[in-house]
């Protein structure tokens, strides 16, 4: 046990009066384990389905009920794999991305691949609170795992040497229950907005005609016949935003009279642009770029390609986005962005590996797209922008409930 001693910023009251925080080392209160991985050639191995078996990948399901795979009996006795306690911390120790220096707890008894270090603790430790504190401690995780947090990897003997700040188990207890029930509800409004999210999509394949047909599946009441259909240039006028060279030109940035200017990293996914665009165009560099008025369609032509908005504000527009300036036939501006949206949707599925790698102005301007009469168009296009309404609040309620836990992993924990 190491001497130097610790108080967290907020403290339940039934133990403000009680000791300060000791530092303890992992491997000195719990049992450190690695797994393995059984010959995938040998099927009696893999057959028949007895043995949960856990790889690295699955850390990020945070609380584990149920593992992808399974292995044997004979598969646990003729490899590594080890048997893990139920309500153990599973940390990767390598794994794709930003998958090592993950956590999760298994509420099963399992086994797992040799990138997962099970940490079984014992009566010292509370397990949610080890789970919460290394949770909390991703970007140190990283970091000690190879030096510069980019390559390497952590390994049994790291583990064991972690050390972690820890009041009494009554304590511990307490602080761990008060977060798990703060994950309960971050993981019911994460529910809550996936199943928006899916009724919007099952709306959305259900509202527009689907490839090869002129009549959507699903309508609002007195609307029949089939919809038009035109090419995109056949129906809007519109053009490249644009920007003076070489972009890094101190100049072109900031300053008195500057404006918001869109670049493809501030379209969102929700047809709206970011809050506070990443870059702001000088008095100097809107004369060479292209205004866009609030309310305007924009779409990406670069990068994350096909995503579109609509602008909540007036601002200045690169080149890597196209602008829909005019349009040559009465149309409800969100039904536009949700039918342009709607496309590439449709396009990139038809794309080698689902993703459009480029698109011109050119092949643009040939997109077919269906044209309802206006009434219909406008039931469509406030119908969704309801349901998107939702879908944001939903999120805003999310992001509070997750930056609140932030906060509190702060304040709870040394």
């Amino acid at each position: 046990m190491m001497n130097s001693k610790y108080v967290p910023k907020r403290r339940f009251k039934e133990f403000e009066l009680d000791d300060e925080w000791e530092q303890l080392k992992l491997g000195d209160y719990a049992n450190i384990l690695t797994g393995g991985t059984p010959n995938t050639s040998i099927s009696s191995y893999w057959e028949p389905k007895e043995i949960p078996w856990m790889s690295s990948g699955e850390v990020n399901k945070r609380r584990l009920d149920k593992t992808d795979n399974m292995i044997s009996n004979d598969g646990i006795r003729n490899s590594s794999a080890r048997w893990v306690k139920k309500h153990s911390i599973l940390i990767a120790l390598a794994g794709q991305g930003k998958t090592r220096g993950m956590v999760a707890v298994n509420n099963i008894p399992l086994t797992t691949n040799q990138s997962v270090a099970a940490i079984e603790p014992d009566k010292t430790l509370n397990y949610e609170f080890v789970f919460q504190n290394l949770s909390k401690r991703y970007d140190e995780l990283r970091l000690i795992s190879s030096g510069d947090g980019s390559r390497g990897g952590l390994n049994k003997q790291i583990v064991s040497d972690i050390s972690i700040a820890c009041p009494n188990v009554n304590e511990q207890e307490l602080i761990g229950n008060f977060l798990a029930d703060f994950d309960s509800l971050i993981t019911m409004n994460q529910h809550k907005l996936d199943k928006l999210k899916n009724l919007k999509k099952a709306y959305l394949s259900e509202m527009f005609p689907a490839e090869g047909e002129r009549v959507p599946k699903r309508r609002f009441p007195g609307f029949e016949g089939e919809w038009e259909i035109k090419k995109l240039k056949e129906l809007t006028e519109y053009r490249r935003g644009s920007f003076p060279q070489p972009y890094g030109k101190s100049e072109w940035y900031g300053g008195s009279g500057s404006m918001p200017f869109v670049q493809v990293v501030d379209v969102l996914s929700n047809l709206k642009l970011a809050e506070t665009t990443k870059q702001q165009i000088s008095k100097l560099a809107q004369n060479h770029s292209v205004f866009v008025p609030q309310g305007t369609v924009v779409i990406t032509l670069q990068g994350s390609i096909g995503r579109v908005a609509i602008t909540q504000y007036d601002s200045y527009v690169d080149r890597t986005l196209l602008i829909f300036e005019k349009f040559l036939f009465p149309t409800d501006i969100y039904y536009w962005a949700l039918s342009i949206q709607q496309k590439f949707d449709i396009e990139s599925k038809k794309a080698p590996g689902g993703t459009i790698k480029t698109i011109t102005k050119e092949a643009l301007s040939e997109f077919e797209i269906f044209l309802p009469t206006l009434d219909e168009q406008k039931q469509i296009g406030s119908f969704f922008q309801q349901l998107d309404k939702s879908i944001s609040l939903q999120q805003q309620k999310l992001d509070k409930l997750n930056d609140l836990k932030k906060a509190y992993l702060n304040e709870l924990f040394v």
